[in-house]
């Protein structure tokens, strides 16, 4: 019977320490699912911050995107207009500077033409006082029509 007596104290020490495990076993998986339930807090906490975040970001991006557009265009304008402004400042010194050249030549041309017109037109009075001084009445008339005729 004391076989059976040190059994059962084995056991019951044993089933003691079983239940105590147990007991610890049982803790620990509270505590491991408090932790779980606590992560799953922060989880969502952090998610709900991710998320912010985001639309935070994207809102600036937005409005970051609008302000370059704005300059953008902006920039664009004043650069067309400086731009031009420069072609027409360039375009029109060019324009004037062979104007210029273009008139002076054309008047050379115009002047030279007419200064021959002239000098004929002299030449041919001169000629005609000559003739009128020297060339009696009758014979005057022929050279008047010629030249009329001329």
């Amino acid at each position: 019977m004391r076989n059976f007596q040190m059994q059962l104290e084995t056991a019951q020490r044993q089933m003691k320490r079983l239940q105590a495990d147990l007991e610890d076993a049982r803790r620990e998986m509270e505590e491991v699912q408090d932790s779980e339930a606590q992560a799953h807090s922060t989880l969502a906490k952090y998610q709900s911050s991710v998320t912010e975040f985001q639309k935070q970001l994207k809102q600036r991006d937005a409005e970051i995107q609008t302000v370059v557009n704005k300059w953008y265009n902006s920039g664009r304008e004043d650069g067309h207009e400086e731009g031009y402004e420069e072609g027409y400042e360039a375009g029109r010194k060019a324009g004037i500077k062979e104007g210029i050249k273009k008139g002076r030549r054309e008047g050379v041309k115009e002047g030279i033409e007419k200064g021959k017109h002239e000098e004929r037109r002299n030449a041919m009075d001169a000629f005609d006082r000559f003739l009128s001084e020297e060339l009696p009445d009758d014979e005057r008339r022929v050279c008047f029509s010629a030249r009329e005729s001329s």
